[in-house]
Order: structure tokens, then C-alpha cells, then sequence
């Protein structure tokens, strides 16, 4: 009887060259998949061993096959799932490959128009540009087990390994996003500081973005007031509509509070026994479009003596201008869960599948790639207060 994944893998064309991996599949290849993948998952780990053996020599090519399919499936889900919300306060971009990236920053364009005479000529702008340089770089790590460790594991407790690798990359994303505006000494000094204010990196002028502000709602309302403040490269007000406020773990209750439009209430007696009443009204939450984010990494990257009292305002990067960027590899934007290719064949020539190990010990090998690489782009668009 056909095992049940050849039934699936039934192929309208050959399989193509070994450099594509590439397999013309039948119609309804995604719904005979999806019910495999179930059905696979379900089973004890005996059985999934029982099953490798079963397709023999000759049908292991095949399964490879389908095994990536079903490691493919299952895994970035997970991962997408798991997206951080880091994305929404900084900008995520590409790189085609491993050299630097040069971002071009164009200015000179934005300030108000110049009145024109009767007659007379438009006013000829000068433009200037600068850049902001990224370059991407490998992550990863890799683990070996025996065959003995797979037979012995009767919980199925090693089926996990794969996703343990996607958490570890979710993980590395954040630590690198937010090592782009946090430092161990507190707000980065490549994007943050007082007077005379950090060099902004594209035109080269001074931006103060920096303060020493207890976290409450009055001085988050005073923070934005001092973002939308700055000016532009062209001398005019840059223009936030959504502010992204970041606060360590520590700050998460206080935050909560802080943009709660109906958190702020006093009622009491004063020294004349009147009645004082104050509005209910939280004007900062509600007139200000904010949205509220816990770092869980800030305290990890900052390991000064602020780190649980120190908060951050974004800009929206879409909307109004990222304040950071952190780039990911064209087309290996999400992680790689590998395993390692067996390096032995039966007697009678047929390939072994990976999960027999390898030829000199048995081991079986895994390895999790991921690529990323980020700059602080314009710190205009945020803000840090010590607190």
C-alpha cells in the first residue's frame, strides 16, 4: 500500500533540476497538504519514525519534499503571529544584499512657497541631499542531537526545537530594534541629546531631543509639545499626527493610567469646606493620538541605574518620519530553520532520511539564519526623557 504522503505527492511533471527544488504539483495539492500536515502532527512520535521508514529508499527524495512544505507551514505562521510591536514605532526596510545600504535624504523642498511678483520669476530652490548608511549582517546559532535522543523521546518534547528557534529570532528583532535607540548607558548618544543637541546624520544640524522628565501624563503632554517643536532641515515645523509613547516594563501600570482619557479625577474638601471638583477629562489621551508600548528589552540593553525610569515618544514612521530604520535581507525577511542533510546511504544506494543522522555519529543537526542590520535615520522624530 502507497504510503499516504506518496498519495499526496503525486506529480503531473518530473521532478525538475536539483539546482530549483522545484516540483510541478497536482490541483489540489494545498487541500491533500493541509490535511496531511494534521494528520502528521497528531501522531506519536513512534509513529512519525515508523512512517520516514515506511516510503523506503526510493521515496525519501520525495518526502524531503513534502517535509519542507510542512516544517514551511507550520513555522511562519508562528512567526507572523509573533510580529513584536516595535514594527509600528520603527521603520522596517530592505537591503538587496550584504553592502552598506545608502539611504538618500532629500531637503529643501518642503518649506513654504515664496510669493511671485507681477511678472516676475519663481524663486529658484536649492536642494541638498545626505545619507544614512545600513548594512545587514547573519544572526543564528545551531544545536545537534543524536538519533538515540529523537527514539527516546517519547513526549514528543523535541518537536519544539523548530519553533524555539522562531521565538529565538522574534527575540533577536527585538534586541536589535531596540538597540538602535536604547544604550547601555541609557538614550542612545547616535540619537539622543541636550544642549547643543545630536548631529542630525543627513543635514548635519543640531536637534535637542533629550530631557530629564518624570513619567506622568502633564510631562508626556510637554514631551510632545517639544517633538512637534523641532524644526525641519528647511527651517518650517515638522508635523506628527500619531505619536508611539515606549516605556520599560516598569512604567507599564503608569502608562496605562497616563492615557486612560478618563483616568484623571480629584474630589475633596478644601480648608473652607468647599466642594473642589476636577474634570475627569484626561486631555493628553484625548486630544493627542497616542498609542502605548512596553519594551520588554529596554531594561536588557540599558543597564544604567535609569532603566526603569526612562521613556521614549516616536513619531508614526509611516505616517509623519521614522526616527530609526532596522532593514532585513530581500527575500530572507523572515527566519531559516534548517536541518542538516544525512551524509549516508543504504547498501542498496538509496538516500537515509536526515533523521537517521549523520554517517560518522548519528547526529542530527539544526540551524536557525536570520539577517538584519539598522541606523538611526532622523531624530527629529523622537524623543527620551531620563526621568
Amino acid at each position: 500500500m502507497k504510503p499516504e504522503f506518496l498519495e499526496v505527492m503525486e506529480f503531473d511533471a518530473a521532478l525538475q533540476s536539483a539546482s530549483q527544488h522545484r516540483v510541478t504539483r497536482r490541483a489540489d495539492f494545498e487541500e491533500r497538504l493541509a490535511g496531511f500536515i494534521k494528520n502528521y502532527m497528531n501522531w506519536s512520535p513512534w509513529k512519525r519514525m515508523a512512517f520516514l521508514e515506511e516510503g523506503g529508499a526510493e521515496t525519501l527524495s520525495d518526502f524531503s519534499v513534502l517535509f519542507a512544505n510542512v516544517i514551511d507551514r507550520m513555522l511562519l505562521p508562528k512567526y507572523k503571529a509573533q510580529a513584536p510591536d516595535w514594527r509600528d514605532y520603527i521603520k522596517v526596510g530592505a537591503s538587496r544584499d550584504f553592502r552598506p545600504s545608502q539611504g538618500i535624504g532629500l531637503w529643501g523642498l518642503r518649506g513654504a512657497l515664496d510669493p511671485k511678483t507681477n511678472r516676475g520669476e519663481y524663486k529658484e530652490r536649492v536642494l541638498n541631499d545626505g545619507k544614512v548608511q545600513i548594512t545587514v549582517a547573519p544572526f543564528g546559532d545551531r544545536y545537534t542531537l543524536g538519533f538515540e535522543n529523537f527514539i527516546n523521546d517519547d513526549l514528543g518534547a523535541l518537536g519544539e526545537a523548530a519553533n524555539d528557534f522562531v521565538i529565538a529570532a522574534i527575540k533577536t528583532e527585538w534586541r536589535e530594534a531596540t538597540k538602535l535607540f536604547a544604550s547601555s548607558s541609557g538614550p542612545s548618544s547616535s540619537l539622543y541629546a541636550t544642549s547643543p543637541g545630536v548631529t542630525h546624520p543627513v543635514d548635519g544640524k543640531k536637534v535637542i531631543n533629550k530631557g530629564a522628565l518624570a513619567f506622568s501624563a502633564d510631562n508626556l503632554g510637554t514631551t510632545l509639545q517639544n517633538m512637534r517643536s523641532q524644526k525641519d532641515p528647511d527651517g518650517e515645523p515638522i508635523i506628527v499626527t500619531r505619536f508611539h509613547l515606549v516605556v520599560p516594563p516598569a512604567l507599564e501600570i503608569a502608562m496605562y493610567k497616563a492615557l486612560d482619557q478618563a483616568a484623571l479625577i480629584a474630589v475633596g474638601l478644601s480648608s473652607t469646606s468647599t466642594k473642589e471638583v476636577q474634570t475627569s477629562a484626561n486631555v493628553v489621551a484625548k486630544n493627542f493620538n497616542i498609542t502605548g508600548h512596553v519594551n520588554p528589552y529596554l531594561p536588557i540593553i540599558d543597564t544604567s541605574g535609569d532603566a526603569d525610569t526612562s521613556w521614549y515618544v516616536f513619531a508614526d514612521p509611516v505616517a509623519d518620519g521614522p526616527a530609526c530604520q532596522l532593514n532585513f535581507l530581500r527575500g530572507r525577511e523572515t527566519p531559516e530553520v534548517l536541518m542538516k542533510s544525512s551524509n549516508k546511504v543504504s547498501l542498496a544506494g538509496g538516500p537515509i532520511s536526515a533523521m537517521e543522522g549523520d554517517y560518522e555519529g548519528d547526529k542530527v543537526g539544526f540551524r536557525c539564519r536570520h539577517f538584519m542590520g539598522g541606523a538611526a535615520v532622523d531624530p527629529r522624530y523622537t524623543y527620551a526623557q531620563i526621568g
